[in-house]
């Protein structure tokens, strides 16, 4: 895993990625960025431009993380190469979300099973120009993943 999350900057420099795609791998890199400890209070909700929403479980986390800010932000651009999107991170409270990331991680798809049928066009476009197969299944994967937090996301809103 770690060898695809170091190519992640490569595809985003040499791509014209669409927002989508460009979050789902800013989502992908934050437990990297993070850390598994604090990837386990957290969420990234939305990056809307340059800023990254993220739940939180309460204030007091939202208060620590706040102070971080520079340090997980520098880590998060770091992650994703010269094409850094993120420019501000957002900590806001909301116990429900936050809480996703706890529970038991679910075994990862065979990429045959990935629903591609699910996903907008511009993305499997763009996973298409991946050669490495391991890398194209991660990207669709969390490109998958992505939309199945947005579902979610809309139906406990």
């Amino acid at each position: 895993m770690e060898s695809i999350l170091t190519a992640f900057p490569k595809i985003l420099d040499q791509l014209e990625i669409n927002p989508d795609a460009r979050e789902a791998f800013v989502f992908a890199a934050w437990p990297r960025a993070v850390g598994e400890g604090l990837s386990e209070h957290t969420m990234p909700v939305a990056l809307n431009g340059t800023r990254l929403r993220v739940a939180v479980a309460n204030l007091m986390w939202q208060r620590h993380l706040e102070t971080m800010a520079a340090e997980i932000l520098a880590k998060v651009n770091a992650s994703l190469g010269r094409s850094s999107p993120v420019s501000f991170i957002e900590f806001f409270i909301d116990e429900k979300i936050a809480a996703t990331n706890r529970r038991e991680p679910k075994s990862e798809a065979p990429a045959d099973q990935i629903k591609l049928s699910r996903l907008d066009p511009d993305i499997t476009d763009a996973a298409a120009v991946i050669e490495n197969e391991e890398l194209r299944k991660a990207f669709l994967l969390a490109a998958e993943s992505c939309l199945e937090r947005n579902e979610h996301l809309q139906k406990t809103a």
